[in-house]
């Protein structure tokens, strides 16, 4: 990131220390442990403070662990600015009150959010009053599911594969078949815990270790997407929002979550939701044509049902077709004898979760204009607009542009960079205007 920053405005080098730079974690730092989170982000604090190591200007509270909400209202903020539903209806003061806005649906590897404006504005929890400047605020419902993200929802059903495995009178020491047709990266036999994944490839296996012993899960004839999506009802306790249910008269989504219903945003024709990351990749890992960026869950299961179908060669070779998936895709979805589990569980969440009808088009994309829809995009309109103590400086860059602001996104497991070095211009009343440019 800084040395990304220092390439961007290396014409301006005089006024580095005038330019802020940003830092917000996400998931992968939210499930760490209270210790090693504030650790985590002590030693960032230390280390873009450090003058020698970064030239801009940098303060503690730049850098902070954002809330899940904040982390589903940026999306949300991204979502519709890019897609031009954002400025024009917050003109002005009060309540915003258009129903031409997306809902955002955003799924990671460690929490899934959604966010919306509900149109009669009653919200009865989980409310995130959003005001970009001084200008009108939107009462969006917005929650963030910590351990729902594709990595950790994975994780999840494999233990509770392995108690139901355990549970089960007829638990196998020795693989069906005694192996015949089964392939990958167990060591012996003899000793393995072989456990059903209906989710996995058919003939393959993969290793588990789960309570300090490890288990064989293996794939058969029986995997399909239908089989699949089942599998993964469990991680959803729906059993669990019994007092959601009761308070709220069954207005839940799952794990003990109150939603408003999604048929309301329905009736009310606000019912258009565009999902990124994860939802995007799952349309790319399905081949649904990247001209064509809606699907109905129909649609999207059928398709999925095609990847389950393949065994691994099959889908190897679904990967090298043209056009080829990039490394990326197929590492941060877990790899190829993953795709059957990951295309499934968007399904899987938005029919069984979130309560999305199965003929509900889901429209899905990540970039617009060239710019990738995430919370980072939305938390630096929102920092532009709302926080920043602005002061004009003049002659800087394009005669009226100043500033310049770094956002990093800590991702799953790992610190993953994403920089947006981005202008704007520093008249307070004509920010928004400045985007609107920019973006074009």
């Amino acid at each position: 990131l800084v040395e990304f920053a220092k390439e961007v405005l290396k014409g301006l080098r005089a006024y580095w220390g005038e330019y802020p730079l940003f830092l917000g974690a996400t998931a992968g730092v939210r499930e760490l442990s209270l210790q090693d989170q504030l650790s985590l982000m002590a030693d960032v604090r230390a280390l873009l403070g450090n003058q020698s190591f970064s030239p801009f200007l940098f303060k503690p509270s730049y850098a902070r662990m954002i809330s899940g909400e904040e982390e589903g209202v940026f999306g949300w903020t991204a979502a519709n600015f890019l897609m031009g539903t954002l400025q024009e209806a917050m003109k002005g003061t009060g309540t915003a009150t258009s129903l031409d806005t997306f809902g955002a649906l955003d799924l990671g590897g460690g929490s899934t959010q959604i966010t919306f404006f509900q149109p009669d504005q009653e919200v009865m929890e989980n409310m995130f009053k959003l005001q970009i400047g001084s200008q009108k605020h939107w009462n969006l419902y917005t929650h963030s599911y910590l351990g729902f993200g594709h990595v950790a929802s994975r994780e999840r059903m494999d233990q509770v594969l392995v108690e139901q495995y355990l549970a089960s009178s007829s638990s196998a020491s020795w693989p069906p078949g005694n192996g015949s047709g089964l392939s990958g990266n167990y060591s012996s036999v003899s000793t393995a815990n072989w456990v059903l994944d209906k989710c996995l490839p058919h003939g393959r296996t993969r290793l588990v270790s789960y309570g300090g012993n490890s288990y064989t899960f293996y794939g058969n004839n029986g995997t399909s997407a239908q089989n699949c999506v089942e599998q993964t009802y469990p991680i959803f306790q729906k059993a669990s929002s019994q007092w959601c249910s009761f308070v709220y008269h069954n207005q839940c989504s799952f794990s003990d979550i109150y939603q408003p219903p999604i048929y309301k945003l329905e009736e009310m024709s606000g019912k258009r939701f565009l999902g990124f990351s994860g939802f995007s990749k799952a349309f790319t890992l399905l081949r649904i044509s990247p001209e064509r960026v809606t699907a109905t869950l129909t649609e999207i299961q059928a398709a999925a049902e095609n990847v389950c179908q393949m065994n691994h060669d099959e889908i190897i070779a679904w990967a090298k077709q043209d056009p080829p998936f990039s490394s990326n895709d197929i590492k941060s979805s877990g790899g190829p004898d993953n795709f059957c589990f990951f295309t499934s569980f968007v399904v899987s969440l938005l029919n069984y979760g979130y309560g999305f009808e199965m003929e509900f088009q889901l429209m899905a994309q990540d970039k617009m204009n060239g710019l990738s829809i995430s919370w980072a995009l939305g938390n630096l309109i929102y920092q532009v607009n709302s926080v920043f103590t602005w002061q004009y400086v003049p002659d800087m860059w394009w005669a009226n542009y100043s500033q310049v602001m770094g956002f990093v996104c800590i991702g799953l497991f790992l610190l993953n960079v994403v920089a947006l070095p981005l202008a704007w211009k520093s008249f307070r009343d004509r920010k928004i205007e400045v985007y609107t440019r920019i973006f074009g």
